[in-house]
């Protein structure tokens, strides 16, 4: 199933349950309950403040970001300045990919890397 990532959509449960059943013969509808259980776990082991990995693919955790002080702006429009409130402190999900899944990135020199960044730079203007 090797489409051009240029033109290709992210895969849906849908399309990852039929992309099993035609490599494993297992049924998309047991696939499909495998990812939402997967989902669901994952879930509550972030909500226990845990972190979630997932073998081969990545690892989900908390991070703490700290209170950011009073900081001073500008209004574009009018150029008039003052000091904006403060961020509190807050808990944030953070995602790591797994070391399996950062060598299987393209180079920008190889056929699929040309599509992405011809893509990126196409966007980007």
């Amino acid at each position: 199933m090797a489409v051009e990532a240029t033109t290709q959509k992210p895969l849906t449960i849908t399309g990852i349950a039929a992309e099993v059943e035609e490599r494993m013969g297992v049924k998309p509808t047991l696939t499909k309950n495998l990812l939402k259980c997967l989902a669901d776990i994952a879930e509550w082991e972030v909500s226990q403040g845990r972190n979630f990995t997932l073998p081969g693919i990545g690892t989900v955790r908390l991070a703490y970001q700290p209170r950011k002080p009073k900081r001073e702006v500008r209004n574009p429009q009018t150029g008039e300045t003052r000091m904006a409130d403060p961020a509190p402190a807050k808990i944030v999900v953070r995602a790591r990919a797994h070391p399996r899944m950062k060598r299987a990135v393209p180079t920008p020199t190889s056929k699929a890397g040309k599509g992405i960044a011809d893509a990126y730079k196409a966007k980007r203007g």
